[in-house]
């Protein structure tokens, strides 16, 4: 076989990669020893399903999430993870590794690409912009941000094979077969690629569409999308037969059960913290829950504040589109690959997370080449703006290197990682709930209920850390309490079943019967599993034969204004 010429331009391209990988492995270096840390515990070293040994078809079959959650479908990222269990002997490292590498491979991926769009210069300084963003953190050092890198690398190569296709003198229906297996694999990873239809024709219509016509554009791009749609509708019913429905994940506690004016009042002041954590993301947080990114249910100025850059965000890649189809497609495909968590359509498990910029940055990357391409003339002109842009570029990336390289080892374990989230965001309750329920799992009771119990402070309407509460004031024998804590969870959500439970074996424990009764026939009402309340039912009626039931207490959950942080900290609260 005859090797091709090593050309001038394949050297230029060969040390281009390689100098933007070894800057992502620099980088993202100290996190190869972390270990399983937060998602990954119930994901991956806690799930029987990578731990143990089960047949292939179990993979594609299950929930990416284990019961009793039951949400997200991402066989292939299972698949992934039970393959590296085995391989490593259920070290973290080789997870690790892998993460790192693939992070390194994608952005020499990325810095090649850029090339055949921009000058070496700016595809260089894009792609340095890409390896070393800090907000990227979170899809490398935690493990299951794996299934990130994955979709994104089978993404980019579908994206690659599509240019090429469309570029063709006459295209053919072959390589669009490999085209759509790569988005099937991909959306087998995670689920959000599920937009590469659209920016498949948001290529067709721009930078593809050169000075050709519209209706030629469209007329060309047909069989690609018909071939990826086909996809995206296999994805989506395979994800129904496995998990009963389209969306997936349980909705964020601040989303739940919201309509469409809500989610769009809780999300618009979100909007701009994306902008921040793709330019200057120097603060970051393992979790922004509603007391951090301020979303509430009033329309107010921080509403006003999101549309206006809402607004601002479309006329920019308008205007961008006009004036260059490249940086135009760039803001595009960063608006349409957040479409997927800006919960407008549908309500998703999170309301601001670092990991699902990953994506989307691939376009940005490809926005500031195209831009710093169109500056860099301007400023060369004049030797104190070129030294002054030059300058400013350095210290950009040299500042995130740093973050980035701090920021790794923060993910090294649960309780480094937990901490850390509480010195972050102080008021964020997501963060005292982590710590609370990680002292509690370690009988650290003390210091567990003061944090799952201000974790309640700042958010009386979540029920995970009112359901860990009371979970540890049973344990601790204080069941009054607990009876409050579970109560309170059922509030908000009816369908806690694990509440349901603890409220009935602390009203045994209490010599309740009656009311034990009452409320365990009540949660066979509501479709809740016989084989866990039958028997309590069946104990609280032979207690009764031979007992009288002791009187409740009255244990009334909180009601009206926000408790204080005095009030809430006492024992007992009634």
């Amino acid at each position: 076989m005859r090797l091709p010429r090593w050309t001038e331009r394949n050297k230029q391209l060969w040390w281009l990669a390689c100098a933007v990988s070894l800057a992502a492995l620099l980088a993202h270096l100290p996190s190869v020893a972390n270990l399983f840390t937060y998602d990954d515990r119930w994901i991956i070293s806690e799930n029987p399903l990578i731990t143990g040994s089960h047949r292939w078809s179990d993979y594609l079959n299950t929930p990416y999430w284990p019961a009793p959650r039951n949400s997200l479908y991402r066989p292939l990222a299972l698949v992934a993870y039970r393959v590296e269990w085995v391989l490593g002997g259920g070290s973290p490292a080789i997870f690790h590794v892998l993460n790192v590498a693939l992070y390194a491979g994608i952005c020499a991926l990325v810095a090649v690409a850029l090339t055949f769009v921009a000058g070496q210069t700016a595809a260089l300084i894009a792609s340095l912009w890409f390896a070393l963003l800090p907000t990227h953190v979170e899809a490398v050092a935690n493990v299951v941000g794996q299934a990130e890198l994955w979709a994104a690398l089978l993404t980019f190569a579908a994206g690659a094979l599509t240019v090429r296709w469309w570029q063709a003198v006459t295209p053919k229906w072959r390589p669009l077969f490999t085209i759509a297996g790569l988005l099937f694999l991909a959306i087998g990873f995670k689920e959000h690629v599920i937009v590469f239809p659209a920016l498949a024709l948001a290529y067709a219509l721009g930078p593809g569409r050169g000075d050709g016509s519209l209706r030629e554009a469209l007329r060309r791009v047909w069989p690609l999308l018909v071939a990826t749609g086909a996809v995206v509708v296999l994805a989506i019913a395979l994800r129904r037969a496995v998990l009963g429905v389209v969306t997936g994940d349980s909705p964020h506690v601040a989303l739940y059960q919201r309509g469409l004016l809500d989610r769009l009042s809780i999300m618009l002041p979100v909007y701009p913290e994306w902008l921040r954590l793709l330019t200057w993301p120097m603060t970051l947080s393992a979790d922004y829950a509603p007391e951090k990114v301020t979303g509430v249910l009033q329309w107010g100025a921080p509403q006003f504040e999101g549309a206006v850059f809402v607004v601002l965000a479309l006329v920019a890649t308008v205007l961008a589109w006009r004036r260059d189809r490249w940086m135009g497609f760039g803001l595009a495909w960063a608006i349409i690959s957040l479409g997927p968590v800006a919960n407008i359509a549908f309500a998703s498990g999170i309301v601001l997370a670092e990991r699902t910029l990953f994506f989307p940055s691939l376009g940005v990357a490809l926005a500031l080449a195209r831009g710093w391409e169109a500056v860099w003339p301007y400023l060369a002109r004049r030797r104190v703006l070129a030294a002054a842009g030059a300058l400013a570029t350095v210290g950009i990336l040299v500042a995130y290197g740093q973050r980035t390289i701090a920021r790794g080892p923060v993910w090294l374990d649960n309780e480094t990682l937990f901490r850390q989230m509480v010195r972050d965001q102080p008021t964020d309750y997501k963060g005292h709930h982590a710590l609370g329920a990680h002292l509690y799992q370690n009988r650290q009771f003390a210091e567990a209920e003061r944090e799952l119990r201000l974790a309640y402070v700042l958010y009386p309407s979540y029920p995970g850390g009112l359901l860990d509460l009371g979970h540890l004031l049973r344990e601790t024998k204080r069941c009054p309490d607990a009876i409050w804590a579970y109560a309170t969870a059922l509030q908000v959500r009816p369908d806690m079943s694990a509440a349901k439970v603890g409220l009935v074996h602390c009203q045994l424990r209490l010599l309740q019967f009656t009311d034990a009764m009452t409320t365990a026939r009540q949660a066979l009402i509501d479709g809740e599993p016989g084989g866990t309340f039958a028997p309590l039912i069946a104990f609280a009626d032979s207690a009764l034969a031979a007992h009288d039931t002791v009187p409740s207490p009255v244990v009334r959950p909180h009601k009206g204004a926000r408790p204080t942080l005095a009030v809430v900290m006492g024992a007992p609260v009634q």
